[in-house]
């Protein structure tokens, strides 16, 4: 046989690994896919996770609010004006403003003088995105003995 016949090129040492060249190539491209996808996926899972603490996080310092103002209300100690209280735990930073309208008071929806409206929004979140939860609570008061029913 000649050297240049076909026989001798398909078997010939310099052409017998030219195919696991593409196979790993073919292979590597998909394991490299699926790490993609699978990094995208534990990312937006938790994104959901994260959003829904800070959510958490958020009613729990407006639910603290309305029973800081609840106290100021036993207490006469209210202010006419809105104010902020934060609160602080372990895992999160979370503040609530608090609005606290006495029937009668001009932009309060009360006329009675005995009600007061108590309206708390919880933030959490120090960046974007932001979660807000608001909390409205109706009080009636005994003026006399500072009774809340």
């Amino acid at each position: 046989m000649t050297r240049n016949s076909k026989f001798q090129i398909l078997n010939s040492k310099k052409t017998h690994g030219v195919i696991s060249l593409g196979a790993t190539i073919l292979l590597g491209g998909i394991m490299v896919e699926i790490g993609i996808a699978v990094a995208l996926l534990s990312f937006f899972v938790n994104q959901g996770t994260a959003g829904g603490r800070l959510s958490a996080a958020a009613l729990a310092a407006a639910g603290a609010g309305v029973d800081d103002a609840v106290l100021r209300i036993i207490r006469n100690e209210y202010p006419s004006v809105s104010y902020a209280v934060s609160y602080a735990s372990q895992f999160s930073s979370a503040y609530s403003t608090v609005t606290i309208c006495k029937g009668g008071d001009i932009g309060c929806a009360f006329s009675d003088p005995r009600k007061f409206d108590i309206i708390s929004i919880g933030q959490s979140g120090s960046q974007p995105p932001f979660r807000k939860r608001k909390l409205n609570a109706v009080l009636e008061v005994d003026p006399a003995i500072w009774l809340i029913r």
